[in-house]
């Protein structure tokens, strides 16, 4: 007589005899596509919306069915027409044991299409004066890369030699959330994590000098991810960026990390060691899949141009 045992999947438990419970135990789920597989249930409750009813399953707590590494399609405006990616599911309540954080499920897709710089000039610092709220002092609070994503105007560094030198950009209209369809921009939340600050009046550092939680200004509706949530601990990133940080466990597979890559991806963290460098990963490197470029660089010459780890959390 064959027996099974159980195993526990996401809180769920599952009979090992179930096909996807035994993949991803043996990381090697692939993933499927959510719109498919739930059909019946959208069409029927949320009038065929896949990111109405994707909210509305976080919500209740009801992740039955949904996996890491599963997907939803969506539509964005590219040269004027309409392109589908599909955005591939991170982790779900990642980040909810550390308190303070609600249920939700963290998205990624790919950028590759477009190559613009993590900042305007090579400077992985944040700004000063600090304002009241002491935001300006984490880089990827002022970083071009955010503003650009977030459809935002904001102050950026635009000197590599001083601190203190700042110019405002302002991408109002034209950044990359604006040209995402209405049905998954409504339900997209902002992303709230500790980061490092990095920024003294009339210096630039190569280090990190403190750090807080980004509180209610937030990573932005659209980020990237940190080193750490990628390798799961700091490569050419600090200590300090470790924080409250975790691993997604979609990047927990390394062939999964080297089969999605097929370009140098921006990260969130500034380089330790640098007053000019921020983290960027790819597969083919031999530090870990991390390595240094300099923050104004939008493309590598004879080779590619930056791409993007597009990240969104849905609660």
């Amino acid at each position: 007589m064959q027996t099974t045992s159980n195993i526990t999947i996401g809180g769920e438990n599952r009979n090992i005899a179930d096909n996807t419970a035994r993949q991803l135990a043996n990381s090697i789920y692939e993933g499927v596509n959510l719109e498919e597989l739930h059909a019946a249930e959208i069409t029927e409750s949320f009038g065929g919306d896949p990111w109405a009813w994707i909210q509305a399953r976080i919500r209740a707590g009801n992740y039955r069915g949904i996996n890491v590494g599963d997907s939803i399609a969506f539509q964005r405006q590219l040269n004027n027409q309409n392109v589908t990616q599909r955005a591939v599911v991170l982790g779900i309540d990642t980040y909810r044991p550390f308190g303070g954080f609600g249920r939700c499920i963290d998205f990624m897709f790919q950028m590759t299409d477009q190559g613009v710089p993590w900042n305007l000039v090579a400077n992985n610092n944040g700004i000063m004066p600090e304002q009241s709220d002491g935001f300006n002092r984490i880089p990827w609070m002022v970083s071009n890369l955010r503003a650009w994503l977030n459809g935002l105007q904001q102050w950026t560094p635009n000197s590599a030699t001083a601190q203190g030198e700042s110019v405002q950009v302002d991408y109002r209209g034209a950044g990359i959330i604006d040209s995402l369809s209405p049905e998954l921009v409504n339900v997209v939340a902002p992303k709230l994590l500790r980061l490092s600050d990095r920024a003294t009046a009339g210096l630039l550092l190569s280090e990190n000098n403190g750090f807080r939680m980004s509180g209610e200004a937030s990573l932005g509706r659209l980020w990237i991810p940190t080193e750490v949530e990628v390798i799961g601990h700091p490569v050419v990133g600090s200590s300090f960026d470790t924080g409250n940080q975790r691993q997604y466990p979609f990047f927990l597979n390394n062939r999964r990390r080297i089969s999605m890559v097929r370009s140098l991806m921006w990260l969130l963290t500034s380089a330790s060691g640098t007053t000019s460098g921020i983290a960027a990963f790819e597969s083919s490197s031999n530090n870990g899949g991390v390595r240094v470029v300099p923050a104004n660089t939008a493309n590598i010459p004879g080779s590619f141009q930056m791409g993007f780890m597009v990240c969104f959390r849905v609660q």
